[in-house]
């Protein structure tokens, strides 16, 4: 996914987990039968199971769409802070289930996020002045898609990881 490793390298942290599913032979099953299997055989928690991987997969997707949200909460793209919206969304997301370490090192990656103008045009390759119609459009429709899937990876980790269903 080229435009996630645009936004702080996410891509290939999605791109790991890919690799764990692809491993544990999710390519072709149903996700849920493979998150089932593991719990039986109390695998669901090792860290290079399919469900740890899903589970991560899944925080980094919801990650993605509360900073979504975030910078859709902005009415235009002079009131836009990506750091600041970066920011809430880790506080919200995955910055319950990082080391002291990590949630240091995240806050300074994401401290450092590039202005709103640079992150649309240079990162994402939007022009900022289609922020209310094109980027705002597609923002939009890409946390409508996320929704419905995150709803669902919920509660196939509910009913399958034993309580590591936490995204």
């Amino acid at each position: 996914v080229p435009w996630l490793d645009r936004l702080a390298g996410l891509g290939s942290m999605v791109d790991v987990n890919v690799r764990k599913l692809d491993k544990r032979g999710v390519r072709g099953r149903q996700l849920d039968a493979v998150l089932a299997g593991e719990r039986r055989n109390g695998l669901d928690s090792k860290d290079d199971s399919a469900t740890v991987a899903a589970l991560w997969n899944g925080r980094v997707l919801r990650f993605i769409a509360v900073f979504i949200d975030e910078i859709l909460k902005s009415p235009d793209v002079s009131a836009v802070s990506p750091s600041a919206a970066a920011r809430a969304a880790y506080e919200a997301t995955l910055e319950r289930h990082h080391t002291r370490l990590m949630r240091a090192a995240a806050r300074t990656l994401l401290a450092n996020m590039p202005d709103a103008a640079a992150l649309f045009e240079t990162k994402l390759g939007y022009d900022a002045a289609d922020f209310n119609t094109t980027l705002r459009a597609d923002f939009a429709d890409l946390t409508h898609a996320l929704t419905p899937l995150l709803y669902k990876l919920d509660h196939l980790l509910a009913a399958n990881s034993g309580g590591l269903n936490s995204l």
